[in-house]
């Protein structure tokens, strides 16, 4: 499951997975899966056990966002949301924006905004040896910044990565 994952998250019984079992899986740090694929199953999966939500987030209600967010209060702290492009956070994440917590939020806007921007420690997924390398390689540059590292590590390993 860690090598191929998108065999179990393709699979039709994909959104009746145990929430336990879901947040193992994308808490492991062997995932062999992208962040944003990561996030886009575990949206799949919170609308699925919530048969009253729309998979359109422009209809939602406040209390709609509430239950989506108290769905995935698990596995939001595992989704490597600082790994994600701009426009991958601006295509599939800020939609969702208050179903995230709001430190996250306001963290993650400002970790896009500001490429100088140090993200907090509580915004930062609770995993991964992938994150923990990247973030220890002590960028000494005045030219390129830890996200250019992580996009320039996307690019070596083939991920589609966007600027």
């Amino acid at each position: 499951m860690l090598k191929e994952p998108e065999k179990l998250f393709n699979s039709v019984d994909s959104v009746s997975i145990p929430e336990k079992s879901l947040v193992t899986l994308i808490q492991n740090d062997k995932l062999s899966m992208s962040g944003i694929k990561v996030w886009e199953y575990v949206l799949k999966w919170g609308i699925a056990q919530n048969p009253e939500l729309s998979s359109d987030p422009s209809s939602y209600s406040k209390d709609d966002f509430k239950v989506l967010k108290n769905t995935l209060q698990q596995c939001i702290p595992f989704i490597r949301f600082h790994n994600l492009t701009a426009r991958e956070f601006l295509n599939k994440v800020l939609p969702y924006k208050k179903a995230l917590p709001k430190e996250l939020y306001v963290d993650l806007n400002k970790c896009f905004l500001d490429n100088d921007y140090s993200p907090s420690d509580v915004s930062k997924p609770h995993l991964t040896n992938e994150i923990k390398r990247i973030g220890s390689t002590n960028i000494n540059s005045k030219i390129i910044t830890e996200k250019h590292a992580e996009l320039i590590s996307k690019w070596i390993n083939r991920e589609n990565a966007e600027i």
